[in-house]
């Protein structure tokens, strides 16, 4: 769900400052809310309850693919880049970009004129933005398309390699 089709709406920006007002707001009685925090892409459910000793809190944070990247969670994707890519240090920027988001796995040249490779990590949604529409200095990109997108419970690779 896009950010301007969401049903879900918050004028907090950071879960502090939601945890602040929470505060203010709640004393002495049962409240049950729930928050999208469409600033930064992340979702935060808020339960309380009155209990005993005060008031209980659970946040629970959601994510998805068309939002930021759960600060936890791995992903890996498969990718094809289109357009002059080849003879242009592709590889190698899109190595170092990948070393500068922490990311692994590899990048080659295909037979075809177009580079593929797998990304995985953290910040995999960079990385998609930066083969969409950066790449090296010199190169044109006219496509990428990505395939097996899918979170992973362990990185496959210890870095990220050029393939020759």
């Amino acid at each position: 769900m896009s950010k301007e089709g969401s049903a879900l709406w918050s004028p907090f920006k950071t879960t502090k400052e939601f945890i602040e007002k929470d505060q203010k707001i709640t004393k002495g009685f049962i409240q049950g809310a729930l928050f999208a925090v469409i600033g930064y892409g992340v979702g935060f459910a808020l339960f309380k309850a009155k209990t005993l000793r005060g008031f209980s809190a659970a946040f629970v944070l959601a994510c998805s693919s068309e939002q930021q990247e759960c600060a936890n969670q791995l992903y890996s994707f498969e990718f094809e880049v289109f357009g002059k890519v080849q003879g242009v240090y592709f590889r190698k920027y899109t190595q170092l970009k990948a070393q500068e988001l922490d990311l692994v796995g590899w990048v080659q040249n295909t037979k075809k004129g177009t580079v593929i490779g797998i990304a995985q990590g953290r910040r995999t949604n960079e990385m998609k933005e930066w083969l969409k529409h950066t790449g090296s200095p010199k190169s044109i990109i006219k496509k990428t398309e990505f395939k097996n997108d899918k979170i992973i419970d362990e990185l496959e690779y210890d870095q990220f390699d050029i393939i020759k």
